[in-house]
């Protein structure tokens, strides 16, 4: 049965949008005297995440703006700066400074149609403005447009490859699409850049986990926690990173450490119930998922990892179920679309799981777990040309020959072909001498073919090898 992805956490963002508007026109409208001291280099700050706050799916934090004569502002009445700004362009309808303030008015009470309708006025007449794609990057990525936002991104990054917040972008729209890869690439450069952002080491130990690279996501998120001590979620990851290296102690420091600083946290219980799973407390784990999934119904790794706790326990009904909702909240997360396939199959529906395991094949050709599935539903539905197809396909992905053997053994005798079928089990019992299933169905076979001696022969000796304390 395919596994759950290990050490998905909960993320949080801090801070709120923040726009770039023009230095002197922004002090006219607010009656401010030149010489008043103005805030220092302006910091955007990334709209969150469109899929949530969860590990899978994080938020961002951007890095710093680039050094332009801007001002940082926070609107306290922005329905009054719209206002102006309007008064601004009846009079003067192609004047880019009000265009753009009223643009980033807009974006900021949420008027977003508005907003993008001004933003691309603005970037045919200045393809070059860094902070109008700063903005329009923040906008795309507020209306979940990711295609758009990485394309300003790009353009960004052309402009100015230092570029923390074209980096940010691209990695995010990595994660929206689960690219695992490139967002680790993308989130490894910024840490470069700005070592000191917790956030950015946080995603990077999602991505690297994600990969597989289990001791380089331990360190990015060690990289969190000693940036951020206070994050509950940073010391939740480590706790579900080391629970999976069975480092149980650490872990469980960890997660009463992620406990302390945030009790009942959607974080700091998936770290738990990713630790009791470690421990082997099933039961705890369930109770865990359930709690979280009560709080965080998104979380497609929570219904993923619960979905495998129940069908472990042949609750193959409620496995399924559990399953279905992962692939409702992430339709491209391969291992719960196998598992659903698994769990219909225990419970007789093969179409339903012929159909599951056609998609994971059409998105990795090469699924071995997939491949042996939909052979042996084709054997049990004596359609042997197919099944003997997959078992082909098998064979050259580097399936023992055994099993191979075995396998077409089982293709031959339920299409009557016996003597084929002898053959094949023999071959299967010369690589591996100990293979009682194939020592059974070969004295079935020979049973079949009229040898009678020799059927008796290896029907009492895989009858031996079945009792309990024998080695094979």
């Amino acid at each position: 049965m395919g596994k759950a992805h290990k050490g998905a956490v909960m993320s949080q963002s801090d801070g709120k949008d923040q726009l770039f508007v023009d230095e002197s026109l922004l002090n006219s409208l607010l009656g401010v005297e030149p010489e008043t001291p103005t805030q220092s280099a302006p910091q955007q700050t990334a709209a969150p995440h469109p899929a949530g706050e969860h590990a899978g799916e994080p938020e961002l934090r951007r890095a710093e703006a680039p050094q332009l004569k801007t001002l940082e502002v926070d609107c306290e009445h922005p329905e009054q700066a719209l206002g102006v700004f309007e008064k601004l362009l009846a009079a003067s309808p192609q004047d880019p400074l009000a265009m753009f303030g009223k643009a980033a008015v807009c974006q900021l009470l949420g008027k977003e149609s508005e907003a993008l309708d001004a933003y691309e006025r603005l970037l045919s007449m200045d393809e070059e403005s860094t902070a109008l794609l700063a903005n329009m990057i923040a906008l795309a990525a507020s209306r979940g447009e990711w295609e758009q936002a990485e394309v300003c991104a790009r353009r960004l990054l052309e402009l100015d490859p230092s570029s923390g917040q074209a980096r940010q972008a691209l990695a995010a729209a990595a994660l929206s699409r689960y690219d695992w890869q490139t967002a680790q690439r993308h989130l490894a450069e910024l840490t470069r850049m700005d070592p000191a952002n917790h956030q950015a080491w946080f995603n990077l130990g999602i991505a690297l986990e994600r990969l597989g690279l289990q001791d380089a996501s331990l360190e990015a998120f060690q990289q969190a926690a000693a940036l951020r001590p206070d994050s509950a979620e940073a010391h939740a990851a480590l706790a579900a990173v080391l629970g999976a290296r069975q480092e149980t102690g650490r872990a469980a420091r960890e997660l009463e450490r992620a406990a302390e600083l945030d009790p009942g946290s959607p974080a700091a219980v998936w770290a738990e119930a990713v630790a009791a799973e470690s421990r082997g407390q099933i039961p705890l784990a369930e109770q865990c998922y359930q709690r979280l999934l009560a709080v965080e119904p998104d979380v497609a790794e929570a219904w993923l990892r619960y979905g495998c706790l129940r069908f472990e326990r042949a609750d193959y009904k409620g496995a399924r179920d559990c399953f279905e909702r992962a692939l409702a909240k992430e339709a491209g997360l391969a291992s719960a679309q196998l598992n659903y396939a698994l769990s219909c199959w225990k419970l007789g529906e093969t179409d339903a799981a012929v159909a599951a395991l056609r998609k994971v094949l059409a998105a990795e050709p090469q699924a071995v777990d997939a491949l042996r599935a939909l052979a042996a539903i084709h054997l049990e539905r004596r359609e042997f040309r197919e099944a003997l197809e997959l078992q082909t396909r098998l064979a050259e992905l580097g399936q023992p020959i055994w099993a191979l053997s075995y396998n077409l053994g089982l293709v031959h005798q339920y299409a009557g072909e016996i003597e084929a079928a002898a053959e094949c089990y023999q071959r299967a019992l010369r690589e591996k001498p100990d293979f009682t299933e194939a020592l059974l169905h070969l004295g079935q076979a020979l049973q079949g073919m009229g040898r009678s001696e020799e059927a008796r022969f290896c029907l009492e000796e895989a009858a031996k090898a079945s009792q309990p304390g024998s080695r094979a």
